[in-house]
């Protein structure tokens, strides 16, 4: 790893592309990035190739419910690179 990217990995750094924001009603348009947890558990998606995960990722959907997720409760929390997200409570299940 060059010390390039090791300088630049902060993670407790705000990306200056994220815009904090309360009213969903100013949410864009479309899909977005959903951070779901159950208790301690994140809620992640992964992609598959040739029968081995390749990557786990954010969800990025309308609602968590495309992807049959059930929500307790949801909180919009901005805008990351002009793309909405939002924090989710999912159920014990």
């Amino acid at each position: 790893m060059s010390n390039l990217i090791v300088r630049d990995m902060n993670p407790f750094a705000v990306s200056s592309e994220f815009v904090p924001g309360v009213d969903p009603a100013t949410a864009p348009d479309g899909p977005g990035w959903w951070f779901g947890f159950c208790g301690s558990r994140m809620l992640v998606t992964e992609g598959a190739q040739g029968g081995m995960t390749t990557d786990l990722g954010v969800p990025w959907v309308g609602e968590l419910a495309d992807l049959g997720v059930e929500v307790v409760r949801s909180q919009y929390l901005g805008t990351l690179q002009g793309r909405p997200c939002y924090a989710a409570q999912l159920c014990q299940d």
